[in-house]
């Protein structure tokens, strides 16, 4: 039955891979097909290690959260609206995965705008990261100002908060954009091609 399903599996692949070919050129559609295929692979696991790291924040932010005795409004909004932006980031990184192309569900030219569609939003995602971390900042701000008296303390766990956020953030930012730029932008051009060409 296993090997039924692997053979299944790669008949499948193979379909896709000539259907594509078919509507944009033989060997055009089946490199195309490969490299949607590869990108998707990538992305899932980049995927599979945020959503990780995300649920391993959210599980600690909820036992401080339970822990902690004084929950003044101050702690509890802030507690609130770094959560919210944990499962709002959690979500939005799955929606921008390449979709699947498979058997008669739709036809090439609805699945290459698609596609689009979804690698697009991948950019659109690391020019908001900024923003995130901005939003991210101010929050921890509150929430420190929510646990303790102690303006000392606050000042240096703020300043080294801010810091440690702007350094990540730039250097992310610069990274992600050229890897976009290198992996992704080229699939995006070559989808908006073979879309006009189809039309």
């Amino acid at each position: 039955m296993k090997e039924e399903k692997v053979v299944l599996s790669d008949l499948q692949n193979i379909w896709q891979a000539q259907k594509l070919a078919t509507d944009t050129g033989l060997q055009e559609g089946t490199i195309l097909h490969n490299n949607i295929k590869a990108l998707r692979k990538r992305m899932v696991k980049s995927n599979l290690f945020a959503t990780s790291s995300l649920m391993l924040a959210f599980s600690a932010i909820v036992y401080i959260f339970i822990e902690f005795e004084d929950k003044n409004p101050r702690f509890v909004w802030s507690i609130i609206a770094i959560l919210f932006i944990i499962i709002v980031v959690s979500t939005v990184i799955w929606l921008r995965l390449p979709s699947k192309y498979t058997i008669g569900n739709e036809d090439t030219l609805t699945f290459i705008n698609k596609q689009i569609n979804h690698l697009s939003r991948t950019k659109l995602m690391i020019r908001m990261s900024p923003f995130y971390s901005l939003l991210l900042g101010v929050l921890l701000n509150v929430y420190f100002t929510g646990i303790t008296d102690d303006w000392e303390f606050i000042f240096y766990v703020s300043n080294l908060t801010w810091l440690y956020l702007i350094i990540v953030t730039v250097f992310s930012y610069d990274f992600k954009i050229k890897k976009y730029d290198k992996e992704v932008q080229p699939i995006i051009n070559q989808l908006k091609k073979i879309s006009h060409d189809l039309r």
